[in-house]
């Protein structure tokens, strides 16, 4: 097995429409931004970011989900249309990781590349 060194990783980061109890009827959360940060691992520097907002389609930006995230009804109004499938993807997220090793935590991490980090 070859071993990967990782000089530099993407950071992946994800926020979704919220309520402070349970969503209210007909709303289900949706991804409204994903954000993106390169980072060199040697030295912690923040090579790039980007941030992609998009628009909820099920829900709504409430005041709690603002106070949460920052994000306006406004603001989510303004971002890209869907996230579902390869076409609807935003282009910031579309292709650019093939063959390069990722990581993943949960029900993803099956699929991942196994990836080791620096020796020592």
């Amino acid at each position: 097995m070859t071993t990967l060194l990782l000089d530099r990783v993407l950071v992946v980061d994800v926020e979704a429409t919220c309520w402070e109890g349970p969503p209210p009827a007909g709303m289900s959360p949706e991804i409204i931004e994903i954000g993106l940060c390169e980072l060199d691992v040697p030295t912690g520097e923040r090579i790039s970011r980007r941030s992609v907002l998009v628009r909820p389609e099920r829900s709504e930006v409430g005041d709690f989900c603002t106070r949460l995230t920052t994000l306006t009804p406004e603001q989510a109004a303004a971002g890209q249309r869907g996230v579902g499938g390869r076409r609807g993807r935003p282009r910031a997220v579309r292709g650019g990781l093939e063959g390069r090793p990722r990581a993943a935590r949960g029900r993803f991490a099956a699929r991942s590349t196994p990836v080791r980090g620096p020796p020592g």
